[in-house]
């Protein structure tokens, strides 16, 4: 298939951290996510919609079984798992997925949220050649709380998984070029952080602060902990605080190519959003 033009955009995270919200404020930015009816369903516990194309849903579902886990429990990756022989089948799937979202739409900016992808991205770096990432973090008791709201889970194996999927994240992330937002900034510093995420995924509009902040809507904020809450919570492993706290004392250094960015280097441009299928 011909590859897509465009700058390729993906938005990653620990479910219940937020991804949906910067989903939908890029999406009124102008990032296209494709076909709405397309789209999983609103649930009660997300009625905004969770953005996420279902097609590209399953098949990150079967990617994940296929290594005998799921997004609840995440397998353990043999090294280099991208490349098995039945992996270039998923390829061509996953790009006949893509041209279906996007292929007749003719946008410059595009992408998609699925909050799995941050545990498959090795196989999608594959599918789409000069992928760009948005990493979206909640602190991990809100996202614990939120999780034992929706599932019924224990605290604590809340934020185990959180921390697993950071794990995963920063390792699968190496060499590409990666934004990382926290939740929390959403509601604290909205539109300075709404241009710094604008500014990152290279969508240049006129911003209409408006139009952003009824995006951003408190009544849907279930779970608030705060620094010092965060900080003196028991039933947070430390490794999960330093973590948390350690990633935003160095973000924009990840954003400038600093940290986790391997031997390939800064982006230095090209067709961002090509497929290669290699």
């Amino acid at each position: 298939m011909t590859p897509l033009a465009g700058s390729a955009i993906c938005i990653i995270g620990m479910h219940r951290s937020g991804t949906s919200m910067v989903a939908r404020l890029l999406n009124r930015a102008g990032l296209d996510l494709g076909d709405p009816e397309r789209f999983l369903d609103p649930q009660d516990d997300n009625p905004l919609g969770f953005w996420e194309n279902r097609e590209i849903m399953d098949l990150n579902d079967r990617l994940l079984a296929s290594q005998g886990g799921t997004w609840m429990k995440p397998s353990q990756w043999q090294n280099g798992w991208e490349r098995a022989s039945d992996i270039p089948l998923l390829m061509e799937e996953a790009v006949a997925i893509l041209h279906r979202a996007y292929g007749r739409r003719g946008a410059l900016h595009w992408g998609w949220k699925d909050p799995r992808t941050t545990l498959t991205l090795p196989f999608w770096r594959r599918v789409v050649s000069a992928l760009r990432l948005v990493l979206v973090i909640r602190n991990p008791v809100d996202v614990a709380h939120s999780l034992a709201t929706r599932h019924g889970w224990s605290i604590q194996s809340g934020m185990v998984l959180w921390k697993q999927y950071m794990d995963i994240a920063f390792r699968h992330s190496i060499g590409i070029p990666m934004f990382v937002t926290f939740y929390d900034d959403y509601f604290q510093d909205p539109m300075c952080e709404i241009q710094r995420l604008l500014d990152f995924c290279g969508l240049r509009i006129k911003m209409d602060e408006s139009k952003f902040l009824e995006t951003i809507q408190q009544d849907q904020r279930h779970h608030k902990t705060d620094r010092r809450s965060l900080l003196l919570c028991r039933e947070c492993p430390d490794e999960a605080k330093f973590m948390y706290f350690g990633v935003q004392q160095v973000k924009d250094d990840i954003e400038n190519g600093m940290i986790y960015l391997g031997s390939q280097g800064p982006s230095t441009g090209g067709s961002d959003g090509d497929f290669t299928g290699a």
